[in-house]
């Protein structure tokens, strides 16, 4: 009976102790000079941006351009063509987020250029 209790009250603890973690509920997007993009999602938009630059520049060895930060759960995703770069973050679909970012990106693109989708995830963290 003693054991029973034992691993009760420590499973008990280690339930506890997780739901008091922070929800990973803003995202980060940043841009490598090679043109990859990272993202990251944390409990901040800060410690999002912190992340996504971090790891940017550790995957690609140089400098990273901030892209894009949001504090939407749900789909995003982001457009680019060879002059502007949109992202879309936050909606209840893949597909709603990938015509928005592509919208986005085809009114600051010239007609003879393409908008084509380069990233998509989805923050379900909330």
């Amino acid at each position: 009976m003693l054991k029973r209790t034992c691993i009760f009250a420590l499973l008990s603890t280690g339930i506890a102790a997780l739901s008091h973690a922070p929800a990973l509920a803003d995202s980060a997007i940043t841009q490598s000079k090679q043109g990859t993009l990272y993202y990251c999602t944390r409990s901040s938009v800060d410690a999002a941006r912190s992340c996504a630059i971090n790891y940017c520049q550790s995957e690609s060895g140089g400098l990273c351009l901030l892209r894009a930060t949001s504090g939407s759960v749900g789909y995003a995703a982001v457009a680019e063509s060879n002059s502007a770069i949109h992202s879309a973050t936050g909606y209840s679909s893949l597909e709603l987020a990938k015509q928005i970012a592509l919208d986005r990106c085809a009114q600051n693109t010239s007609p003879s250029d393409v908008c084509r989708i380069r990233l998509t995830f989805l923050d379900t963290s909330r």
